[in-house]
């Protein structure tokens, strides 16, 4: 199916509208500034950068910044986690970004139990190793992860999980990644899970630690080991692919299903490009 599509944004507090090539409607909602090659369009003498005008998102009415940049050929939306030229733009314009695609990982069951979740990882760069527990037989060597209560913030857990299970609790946020959609079997729960995770990564900023606060079905060793032992050892898909995530300098999801998309929520790409192309053809 044609995935693009000329989408009309009407500039705010103004009658003018841009009509813009949108190659991949299905990202329309992470649509975080428009790309112009020349301010012609604009009441703007602004030539190159921030015109100070902002369009409206037809899909969600959400205001996106105008950027103009004259050594482009045609006219663009920004969408930088899913396209790796857009990610570069808003990082130089300091841009905000939005997730809209997670990327999919595990093998999905019948009877899946739906939470949000966070896995950690903890970096003490004096010793170049890795805060990992290991728990043997009933699941093997992974990093930290837990569940998201009601109320918490994902950051907020993540730190609590860390310290209740290694006792660590002196740490600094290093970096947040996008959210990965993770289908899985808990050993220690026996139940089949489909979660909603974020992974953050750590430096660890003292070895002083408090003790630990686990359930009675929390049996594991607490281990610091190296990179080659993580890339050997933990062969869990999420922990891996979050481990995966953290190192790169940048990440770009281009497959998966549908996130913060109002209409596509938890579609594929290829579903929710059929419903938007559909909902542009009767309102734009």
């Amino acid at each position: 199916m044609k995935n693009s599509r000329v989408v009309k944004f009407k500039v705010d507090n103004s009658d003018k509208v841009l009509e813009i090539l949108v190659k991949e409607v299905d990202t329309l909602y992470g649509v975080s500034y428009i790309l112009l090659s020349s301010n012609k369009y604009l009441d703007t003498k602004v030539k190159s950068g921030f015109t100070k005008l902002y369009a409206i998102n037809p899909i969600n009415n959400c205001k996106v910044p105008i950027y103009i940049d004259s050594t482009i050929k045609e006219d663009k939306v920004g969408v930088p986690l899913h396209n790796e030229e857009d990610y570069e733009y808003a990082i130089k314009h300091k841009i905000e970004m939005k997730q809209v695609i997670e990327e999919v990982t595990g093998k999905p069951h019948d009877n899946e139990f739906k939470k949000n979740s966070i896995v950690a990882i903890v970096y003490d760069e004096d010793n170049d190793k890795y805060l990992t527990i290991n728990w043997h037989e009933k699941g093997g060597r992974l990093f930290i992860g837990g569940t998201i209560k009601e109320g918490e913030k994902a950051l907020d857990c993540a730190l609590r999980e860390v310290e209740e299970e290694t006792g660590y609790n002196k740490l600094k946020l290093l970096k947040e990644v996008p959210k990965i959609n993770h289908h899985y079997y808990a050993f220690n729960k026996d139940k089949y899970f489909n979660i909603e995770c974020t992974g953050f990564l750590f430096k660890l900023m003292s070895n002083k630690k408090n003790k630990q606060n686990l359930d009675e079905d929390e049996v594991f060793s607490v281990e610091w080991v190296d990179k080659d032992t993580i890339l050997k050892e933990i062969k869990d898909e999420l922990h891996h692919k979050t481990y995966e995530y953290v190192m790169k300098d940048k990440v770009i999801i281009t497959d998966g299903l549908l996130v913060n998309s109002e209409i596509v929520n938890g579609l594929s790409r290829k579903e929710a490009t059929k419903v938007i192309l559909e909902w542009l053809k009767e309102h734009n």
